[in-house]
């Protein structure tokens, strides 16, 4: 078998164990396989442990390998070393206080924004985090605050392809893992593209947060907050 299309069948092969739990260790759950498929048949599978991994339907499969080609975790991205270190937040008291780490993205965002851009950020939606595309100032407050839970991209590769190729200008904010994705997605990184990774250590599931708040209240959660100001705690 060979271990660039066994890494895409990770639930799919349960007769190799070898290639399920080494290629496993790579994937970061980035959806660009997911996008890339042009016959749609590859959907991501949550594992026992509820981390998400991408498998074949190989009835519709035709074999293309665009799936591992646009995979940062079986392709070379080019990485940059930092050129210069700012420290920085935004003057606006009431940015930084909806904010978990200085207000800078949303910064960034409401620039973007205001000179007819969008923004890709990740946001809490109905108790699941997921990057949405952002056009409106009133909505950058949807990706604002810091969200340590896997944020799951659905279709937000084809939407960003779109805007970049219509010249857009386009900003994307994530982990280095689904900026590095986007990267392998686009081929290119655009002069009307700016991506903003941020420092990350990993990420839990979903459903490794949603069991975790089940145990602390029975009580029904419409919204989180990861961080209050300073401190560190879940509310």
């Amino acid at each position: 078998m060979n271990i660039r299309y066994s890494f895409l069948l990770c639930e799919g092969v349960q007769n190799d164990k070898y290639y399920r739990d080494n290629t496993k260790k790579q994937c970061c759950a980035c959806y660009a396989c997911v996008n890339a498929c042009p016959k749609k048949c590859i959907s991501m599978f949550k594992s026992s442990s509820g981390s998400l991994y991408p498998h074949i339907d190989h009835s519709a499969c035709i074999s293309c390998g665009k799936c591992t080609d646009v995979c940062a975790a079986l392709n070379n991205v080019q990485a940059n070393e930092p050129k210069t270190v700012y420290a920085a937040y935004s003057k606006e008291e009431a940015v930084r206080k909806a904010s978990t780490s200085g207000g800078l993205a949303t910064e960034i965002a409401t620039y973007i924004v205001s000179s007819g851009g969008v923004v890709y950020g990740a946001a809490m939606v109905d108790m699941e985090v997921k990057h949405i595309r952002v056009t409106s100032i009133e909505n950058i407050a949807k990706i604002q605050g810091s969200k340590y839970v896997h944020s799951h991209m659905h279709d937000v590769y084809k939407q960003l392809k779109a805007d970049v190729a219509q010249g857009i200008l386009v900003a994307f904010i994530g982990t280095p893992c689904q900026v590095a994705a986007v990267v392998c997605y686009l081929k290119s990184v655009p002069k009307n593209l700016y991506l903003v990774d941020i420092l990350c250590h990993g990420v839990s599931s979903l459903d490794c947060f949603l069991n975790g708040i089940k145990l602390e209240t029975k009580e029904e959660i419409s919204s989180v907050s990861f961080r209050d100001g300073n401190k560190y705690c879940l509310k």
